[in-house]
């Protein structure tokens, strides 16, 4: 969706240098090109780009030097104003001609999170905040410049917005910004820092309303702006029977999604590179949740997973967002991103109920393609994760746990041993020795990690890992250690944004040859909790 910066600097030079030019040859093309975009972009690039000769500048006096970077300051308020709602006619041009002024290597600090951003994952980050937020309200500017260098721009800018909830909203930024000089020459932006309200990620500003009446929602009414708790989220949103309830600590919680109501709860999740989120039922979220939590889970043993920061407290309806800070895939040192899920919630008949839903994007995540690298693990950790309860096994061993990685329990399974195709719950495994019919014992995995995954993902892929296994009742002397290799045909479900498996194969045994490293099941089970 983002072109490479230098085309844009490129694009942007050649129309502001020659837009005298273009401005006569529309007037001669016709009234047809007059449209409000095309005078748009060429009004918004006019605020950020010189009009004037470079040798000019460089001759203009500090109190010229004053007036052309308040011009430019100006200017680029009014491309972040357009550019936080992506309902603003010129939407688009804003957020091509910001892209165009970031300078390569600028970094961005967004509402005091600790991970910075590069100018590709801030102008996701822009793109998606901008689905939050109505343009229909009126936009008041404020910006100021502190004393720096000529070839030096550092200011200080603030607008406000009224987001989909009703709440009003206000960005503050800092920005740094250097001299850049090609065909014509500009302020590029250098560093950023994004504070404010901060409704959509980071550390949100408390917005002290009506709070009478409400105490008995929340442990500490009065600490709540200094130290919101997640208890709030939990007490308003689920029922009662199970408040005192302890969830899997390993697993997303699932009791608040009680706390929808389908003919009155709005939902929608945003997909990574779209402008516009997703509408989604409340049983088309409840499947989005369910294979989110297939994928992401809390890091083991920490105390900051979950976090609620209010942005409106009414004695009848809130505004907040919780925070999962969460791990893709089963590696203990895989990264921990931020998921947020802004809500606003209201009471009914005594009842609080969530009237809007929106799940956030993470800008710092790449997710289909790393949905397709780690999917092979999450699988092969669930296969595992059913040995604890199935290995040794007399007959057979049970491949249920593939029901959930399978769109409606459907899928097409190919069984070496019984040459069976078809749609099947479980496979029996077996070998006969002496006439005698063995359960089977998984003893060993590999995950097949060697093989090139092509990025960017497709909407298709197959993965595989191997298993060794021996007859359940056989003694050390007697083992003969089976090799087999297993395969996973899977599809993208854009509602669900998960990999499906539609089919999967089982090899033909063979004996093991060790070959790369695998992993003790036995080893693997013991580390469960």
């Amino acid at each position: 969706m983002f072109i490479r910066v230098a085309l844009l600097l490129l694009l942007a030079h050649a129309v502001l240098i020659e837009s005298s030019k273009i401005q006569n040859a529309l007037k001669k093309v016709g009234k047809r090109y007059y449209g409000e975009e095309t005078m748009g972009i060429l009004q918004l690039m006019d605020g950020v780009v010189a009009s004037t000769p470079l040798q000019q500048f460089e001759e203009f006096s500090d109190e010229e030097v004053e007036k052309f970077k308040e011009e430019k300051a100006f200017g680029i308020v009014r491309l972040f104003a357009t550019a936080s709602s992506n309902q603003h006619h010129q939407f688009k041009d804003a957020l091509t001609i910001i892209e165009s002024i970031l300078d390569p290597k600028m970094t961005a600090e967004i509402c005091g999170e600790e991970k910075r951003l590069n100018s590709y994952q801030f102008m996701k980050h822009l793109l998606h905040s901008s689905s939050q937020y109505n343009a229909n309200s009126p936009v008041q500017y404020y910006f100021d410049i502190m004393e720096t260098e000529r070839n030096f721009l550092h200011m200080v800018m603030n607008f406000t917005r009224t987001d989909k909830s009703g709440l009003e909203v206000v960005f503050e930024y800092e920005l740094k910004l250097s001299l850049t000089m090609t065909t014509s020459y500009f302020y590029s932006i250098i560093h950023l820092i994004q504070g404010g309200s901060c409704a959509d990620r980071g550390l949100a500003s408390f917005t002290n309303t009506e709070l009478e009446g409400v105490a008995w929602l929340i442990d500490d009414i009065e600490g709540l702006q200094e130290k919101p708790t997640v208890k709030l989220f939990f007490k308003l949103f689920t029922p009662a029977v199970y408040q005192y309830i302890e969830e899997n600590p390993n697993k997303l919680p699932r009791y608040w999604l009680s706390g929808l109501n389908s003919s009155l709860t709005s939902i929608n999740v945003c997909h990574e590179k779209m402008t516009d989120t997703f509408a989604y039922t409340e049983d088309q979220f409840r499947s989005w949740y369910v294979h989110f939590g297939l994928m992401w889970h809390p890091k083991e043993g920490a105390d900051d997973t979950y976090t609620l920061q209010v942005l409106e407290l009414k004695p009848d309806s809130i505004i907040a967002r919780v925070t999962m800070k969460l791990q893709m895939g089963r590696k203990e040192d895989a990264p921990v991103h931020d998921w947020n899920f802004k809500f606003s919630g209201k009471k009914k008949d005594g009842v609080w109920y969530f009237e809007k839903i929106d799940v956030m994007c993470d800008p710092t995540i790449e997710y289909k393609d790393e949905s397709v690298k780690l999917i092979r693990e999450v699988v092969a950790g669930k296969f595992v994760d059913e040995l604890k309860y199935q290995n040794n096994t007399q007959w057979y061993s049970t491949v249920d746990f593939i029901k959930q990685f399978t769109k409606h329990g459907h899928l097409v399974i190919e069984d070496c041993v019984n040459d069976i195709v078809g749609l099947i719950t479980q496979i029996d495994l077996f070998k006969k020795d002496r006439d005698d019919v063995h359960g089977i014992k998984f003893t060993k995995y590999q995950i097949d990690e060697e093989t090139a995954i092509d990025l960017p993902a497709a909407d298709t892929a197959t993965f595989h890992f191997k298993t060794v296994s021996q007859a359940a009742d056989s003694t050390e002397e007697e083992k003969v250690e089976i090799e087999r290799e297993w395969s996973f045909d899977i599809k993208w479900d854009q509602m669900d944004q998960f990999y499906y498996i539609e089919k999967m194969g089982i090899g033909c045994a063979k004996p093991w040859t060790v070959k790369g490293v695998f992993k003790s099941i036995v080893d693997t089970i013991g580390k469960k909790k």
